[in-house]
């Protein structure tokens, strides 16, 4: 019959079918009543498997620290002592640091999460202990009927094969015709081990529904706790999944920062940082011409170096007396009309006496031929250490200020200690008025001047000694 109406498409609601959740109450039973045991040892496998949770997560946090460590000395090499040799490309170091050390925190963001949820299970572990001892004081009836029952099972089987062995003996004697009072004899004693057999089947009927009733419970109660550690259990997976996710998030979040760099750094841009850095300025420099020579410039050139040193340092020598001690010249900045200070070389005094007699007469020699006021011919003074005495002139003697410069070690002593260096410095200066000022003949003045100048190699420990 079709509907005109058109209420085929509606739909009777059904009331919603319960389903039965009484997993436990339905499996564990059987002949040999092992279902409460092993409800029992479930308890201490949930709890062993507590700490196998534990520590399967404290591995982990453990390997997450090592490696939020190992980024972290990954990011102080990114930036190495030889940075400053890493051309135009150095700027990326910076970033790739900045990148190890931002997943080294999600990393260690990681570990706090994973030491918190092993706290948190090593104070459920100690909940859960107590679970148990909850447990045993609620099924401890449960246990005790199990004991009953296993009890008069056993006195039911007993009695059973001793009532079937009475009716074996009846049947034997009545099939051998055997005496009458035999045969009442075990006909009697076959009423009795029924009578008992009876007796201990209602017995374990009791006993059987008293169990079942409390097994029943405890199952209940058991299932409860079972779903309960379940349910924590899988919290904990929860929350260990969870802070890998948020890792994970953060460390997608510091890719796509860093590629955000990374493609901002274009060459150009790195080109040009190097260039504001190690740049050496922008002005090219000037182009060099020939010059033609000029000996009246280069002797002016000449006395403007030379009149700081000689006038300068003479007028301080009158005011601090012309026997103060002075450092040792350099020989390239010695004035016009001095001469290069003797230095002791290292060796036997002989040895120096005659090389110091030997420079002191060439020096004399040099004097001579330059005009000097030496050119009486008088044979050479030499002191104890080889020094030239040289002869005072007649304004010395007169009485005018004398412009000798004497430098020397006075506290050293030369036969303790052969690698200490005596210095003496004679200097003479001459007057102004006989220095040749007429620039008429530019080239013979500075002839004149040069030949003034002696220059003696100096030894290399000394050079050495006075540098330091």
């Amino acid at each position: 019959m079709v509907d005109l109406l058109g209420f085929d498409d509606i739909k009777v609601s059904q009331p919603p079918v319960e389903e039965d959740n009484d997993y436990f109450s339905k499996s564990f039973w059987g002949e040999k009543y092992q279902g409460f045991s092993v409800l029992n040892n479930n308890l201490k496998h949930s709890q062993a498997s507590i700490k196998a949770l534990q520590e399967f997560i404290r591995e982990r946090a453990t390997t997450e620290d090592i490696y939020a460590k190992h980024l972290t000395k990954l990011a102080k090499s990114a930036t190495p002592t030889h940075a400053t040799n890493l051309g135009s490309f150095s700027p990326m170091f910076d970033i790739l640091r900045a990148m190890s050390e931002k997943l080294s925190s999600c990393h260690m963001d990681t570990v706090h999460k994973l030491n918190e949820i092993i706290r948190e299970l090593g104070k459920y572990q100690e909940e859960y202990k107590s679970k148990i001892k909850q447990m045993k004081e609620r099924t401890h009836a449960t246990h005790e009927a199990l004991q009953h029952t296993q009890s008069t099972s056993a006195n039911v089987l007993k009695s059973k094969e001793k009532y079937h062995h009475q009716c074996l003996l009846i049947e034997r004697l009545k099939a051998e015709d055997s005496n009458t009072k035999d045969l009442e004899r075990l006909e009697s004693k076959s009423k009795k081990a029924a009578d008992d057999y009876r007796a201990h089947v209602d017995k374990h009927r009791k006993s059987r529904i008293d169990y079942e009733t409390k097994m029943t419970q405890s199952c209940k109660k058991f299932q409860e706790v079972e779903e309960f550690h379940l349910e924590r259990m899988k919290k904990f997976l929860d929350s260990y999944v969870q802070s890998f996710e948020n890792a994970s998030i953060l460390v997608g979040q510091v890719h796509r920062e860093i590629q955000t760099k990374v493609n901002g750094n274009t060459v150009r841009a790195l080109v040009k940082q190097y260039c504001e850095v190690k740049g050496t300025g922008g002005e090219r420099p000037a182009p060099l011409n020939f010059e033609e020579c000029d000996p009246g410039s280069l002797l002016i050139s000449l006395e403007s170096t030379a009149t700081p040193d000689g006038q300068n340092g003479s007028s301080e020598d009158h005011q601090n007396n012309s026997t103060t001690q002075q450092p040792a010249v350099k020989p390239s900045r010695l004035p016009i009309g001095r001469k290069l200070p003797f230095i002791r070389i290292k060796g036997n005094k002989k040895e120096n006496k005659k090389r110091s007699s030997s420079t002191g007469k060439d020096a004399d020699k040099d004097s001579v031929s330059a005009g000097s006021p030496e050119k009486d011919g008088n044979s050479v003074n030499v002191d104890e250490e080889g020094y030239t005495i040289r002869p005072e002139t007649p304004k010395e003697a007169s009485g005018g200020k004398s412009w000798k410069y004497v430098s020397s070690d006075e506290s050293s002593n030369s036969d303790s200690d052969d690698d200490a260096i005596h210095k003496k410095i004679h200097i003479k200066i001459r007057p102004k008025e006989e220095t040749p000022t007429d620039h008429s003949n530019n080239l013979e003045a500075l002839n004149k001047i040069t030949q003034k100048l002696t220059l003696n190699a100096p030894n290399t420990m000394s050079t050495k000694k006075s540098r330091k």
